[in-house]
């Protein structure tokens, strides 16, 4: 007897659905945006890796103080202590761009002459040296970025050191 021949070609049954995409972006959720700068920073921080900060040895009671002090902040002051916020000003009641990335490209393109460095324990507010002559330096009390700077200040639950 004979073997008969599949004359039919087997083919896989329609798909209705296709693959999702991985949004590694955070488009589809702003709030998520800033997490993969957070964990490099963690990753880099004193904490985890005490030799990526300096050069000389950190002082014996550094991790014990950073992981009491990071245990204890708040999440939005926890942000700020590991991957510290820098924005730009035109002029101290103008801010130009709310959050820049902390490299230095981004302080080379950047034309703003008033950059404001959040460290946590840091609060620096630097003026270029090509800032425009009528531009006063140091801010009035009263001027955005100043008042910006006072009130992170009052807000820490460790008082940080204004430059």
């Amino acid at each position: 007897m004979k073997p008969l021949k599949n004359t039919q070609q087997h083919s896989p049954p329609p798909t209705t659905h296709t693959q999702p995409v991985a949004d590694v972006t955070f488009e589809s959720a702003p709030t998520l945006q800033l997490l993969p700068r957070l964990i490099y920073a963690l990753i880099r921080s004193p904490l985890l890796d005490p030799t990526s900060t300096s050069t000389t040895p950190p002082h014996p009671d550094m991790h014990a103080a950073l992981h009491h002090l990071w245990t204890t902040l708040p999440p939005s002051e926890l942000a700020c202590a590991i991957y510290p916020r820098l924005c730009s000003y035109t002029d101290p009641d103008t801010e130009a761009l709310p959050r820049h990335s902390l490299s230095k490209a981004a302080l080379l393109t950047s034309q703003a002459p008033l950059f404001l460095l959040d460290t946590y324990s840091h609060v620096i507010l630097y003026c270029r040296d090509t800032c425009p002559p009528d531009l006063a330096f140091p801010p009035a009390l009263d001027s955005k970025v100043r008042v910006l700077m006072n009130t992170r200040v009052r807000q820490r639950q460790q008082t940080p050191v204004v430059g």
